[in-house]
């Protein structure tokens, strides 16, 4: 799931960017295409598995700093 947001996060940002023009359908192609190359790219060797100690060292909303939940406000 980590991997598909990064991949997500990235091809709106590469939507949203002032590089890539006002015409939305370009843009959201451009986003789109990197986005899909990043995850593939990032996942060439298989996507990570999940074990139990994973889960228990996950970060939950409440450890994001004080920064980031201003940002996001």
């Amino acid at each position: 799931m980590r991997e598909l947001a990064i991949a997500a996060g990235v091809g709106a940002l590469v939507t949203a960017s002032p590089l890539t023009g006002d015409d939305f359908g370009p843009a959201a192609i451009a986003g789109a295409a990197v986005g899909g190359a990043l995850f593939g790219w990032r996942n060439r060797r298989g996507l990570p598995q999940d074990t139990a100690d994973d889960a228990a060292h996950e970060p939950t909303f409440g450890a994001l700093p004080l920064l980031a939940w201003a940002l996001l406000v």
